[in-house]
């Protein structure tokens, strides 16, 4: 029997073409680049958390773009350029190990502009950084280790980190106004992709997990300078399970859920939180990087239309583990289909809103009895005192869970948590938590009260099992049950 070797080793530009074309816009592009970053920042903790992005418009038509962090630099120069490589993730954000590759492919298909530095801390006290530069390639592909005597880091930051840079076509950079009418230069196609960025790593950057700013330079030389803020919806009001965090099983997994359901407002943003067709719906993050958005009959069954145009459904699922989250697409725009974890997720959505109410009029939440009770404490209750459904707890560890109601006069701090007609024992360790967030922010709670149309016997036999307990301060818990009649909100009203 005869037999040939099959020549079948891969030439480099053809598979760098077909690297290119999984993302659609310019920011998901530039977003894979700030995974890379930002998951360098969660899995080492540098004390300096900095990104610089530089924008600078050329001439004949083309973009300059440049990515730099003050992160701790590549641990794995051949893990890192290696296709479908993960052994040198620092983060679950590190999903595929096509990332970068991916977005240079699409950003830079003719192979021939782009670069990175790389530094680690001993490097960077040496004077030294590694460098690789176009064209990827399967053979002969060499990095450089460079004296910053003879030539200087690219970049603005000092210590550790990385630098990427590319050129790239400006039709390519017009992506990011995709589906927006009007004529837009330079600097306008900058602000919507500081809005894109501000949207995709909101809460990373509310968290300060990472300082991004964006440096940007037109045709005649004008620089500006943008710190990207955190593009937050505007809520109207919550919807019932509200706000907060939890624990729910996807595919018989244990995954964390920070989790906002409501019905918002009009956002002055330019493309997000617009309340119409496009920006409402489901919004998916994991681990605080958003995944999917407008997420709306794949849950439900049923076509979107206007009167569902106020519901926003914010959930970030938080996980160490990558095979405890719901599987994303290579380019990160989106979660595969067929996902047990995904239609986990979907029936704990259902199982709050087994179908939207198609207005806000339909809406009949506790949301309402907490407002007519903050308006009638306001008007019994003497000065000096602050009554307000805004407070936050458990600041001081950077989380952000609403208390329905907080009561601060001469007489003490009481702390409300409510449900519109049954509670539950979930709903009295709510409280419980409640209280246990004010003590951590330096507040000392006198009474907790449970508050709904009745509470079944066994929110009666726990609640005097927990006033037994003692908090972190050595006091007990004083939790009381109180029905909305009992506060003069006539609810039920007969």
């Amino acid at each position: 029997m005869n037999k040939r070797i099959i020549n079948n080793k891969p030439e480099g530009n053809i598979i760098w073409r077909g690297l290119g074309g999984h993302f659609d816009s310019m920011s998901q592009i530039l977003n894979e680049f700030l995974d890379n970053s930002i998951s360098n920042f969660k899995g080492n903790n540098p004390i300096i958390k900095n990104i610089v992005i530089c924008i600078k418009e050329l001439p004949n038509k083309k973009v300059f773009f440049s990515i730099e962090d003050s992160g701790t630099g590549f641990k794995n120069l051949d893990s890192a350029f290696s296709l479908g490589a993960q052994d040198a993730k620092d983060s679950p954000m590190n999903e595929h190990g096509f990332g970068f590759k991916h977005a240079l492919a699409t950003a830079n298909p003719d192979n021939n502009t782009w670069e990175i530095c790389s530094r680690n801390k001993e490097q960077s006290e040496k004077g030294l950084y590694t460098k690789i530069k176009a064209s990827y390639k399967f053979e002969d592909f060499e990095a450089f280790e460079i004296n910053v005597t003879d030539t200087p880091w690219p970049g603005q930051l000092n210590g550790s980190g990385t630098y990427m840079a590319f050129t790239c076509d400006e039709n390519l950079f017009k992506t990011v106004t995709e589906g927006h009418s009007g004529n837009f230069g330079f600097e306008k196609r900058v602000e919507f992709l500081i809005e894109d960025v501000g949207f995709t790593y909101s809460n990373l950057i509310k968290d300060d997990i990472a300082n991004i700013s964006i440096v940007y330079t037109d045709i005649h030389g004008t620089q500006k300078n943008k710190n990207v803020k955190s593009v937050e919806p505007d809520f109207e009001r919550y919807i019932n399970p509200s706000k907060g965090t939890t624990k729910i099983k996807l595919d018989n997994n244990d995954v964390t859920v920070q989790y906002e359901f409501g019905a918002m407002r009009d956002s002055e943003h330019r493309k997000y939180y617009k309340r119409n067709m496009s920006t409402s719906g489901v919004e998916i993050r994991l681990n605080g990087r958003v995944i999917a958005t407008n997420i709306f009959k794949e849950i439900w069954g049923i076509e979107k239309h206007n009167s569902y145009n106020y519901l926003l459904i914010k959930v970030n699922l938080i996980s160490d583990e990558i095979q405890s989250l719901p599987t994303t697409r290579t380019s990160k725009n989106g979660i595969r289909k067929g996902d047990k974890k995904l239609e986990d997720l979907f029936g704990w959505i259902r199982s709050y809103i087994p179908e939207p109410p198609k207005s806000t009029k339909d809406i009949d939440h506790e949301v309402d009895l907490f407002e007519k009770l903050k308006d009638l404490k306001n008007r019994q209750l003497p000065d000096p005192k602050t009554i307000t459904t805004e407070q936050n707890v458990f600041k001081e560890i950077k989380e952000r869970i609403r208390i329905d109601l907080y009561q601060k006069t001469n007489d003490g701090l009481v702390i409300y948590e409510g449900k519109k007609e049954f509670t539950s024992v979930q709903d009295l360790y709510q409280l419980k938590m409640y209280w246990d967030g004010c003590i951590i922010d330096g507040l000392k709670p006198d009474i907790g009260i449970l508050i709904a149309s009745s509470h079944p016997n066994s929110v009666q036999d726990l609640i005097k099992y927990i006033n037994q307990m003692t908090d972190s301060n050595g006091n007990n818990y004083n939790m009381k049950l109180k029905t909305w009649k009992d506060e003069g909100i006539d609810y039920p009203s007969i």
